[in-house]
């Protein structure tokens, strides 16, 4: 079986947007919060669209994870991309090169599904 690759470049656009993953949860917190007190009467288009963009690349994020990982591996991989933590610190149940090899195919299946965004 052939591996897929993703260009050095690519991979690293990815792991910025995985490393964001908590600021997009806490700025949708906040967008959801305003809208929620009635601060706006009328939410702007543009803050509409962020919050929908906001909410897609959490969406994808999430769904990319489920679809490489079981549920068992699946919190050790979130923390490593979301978090930057390293294979050594995690304690995960499988093996280094297993780990990042899923790790590799997460960033295939989000870079497929972040491209379709």
């Amino acid at each position: 079986m052939k591996k897929r690759i993703l260009t050095k470049s690519r991979k690293k656009e990815l792991e910025y947007m995985c490393l964001q993953y908590n600021d997009y949860k806490s700025q949708l917190a906040s967008i959801n919060m305003r809208l929620g007190t009635g601060e706006w009467d009328d939410p702007t288009y543009e803050e509409v669209c962020f919050r929908e963009n906001l909410t897609k690349k959490i969406q994808i994020i999430d769904e990319a994870l489920s679809e490489v990982c079981s549920s068992a591996i699946s919190p050790y991989i979130f923390k490593s991309v979301t978090k930057g933590v390293a294979y050594e610190y995690l304690g995960a149940p499988i093996g280094r090169r297993q780990f990042y090899d899923l790790k590799d195919e997460f960033y295939i299946v989000l870079s497929q599904k972040e491209q379709r965004l």
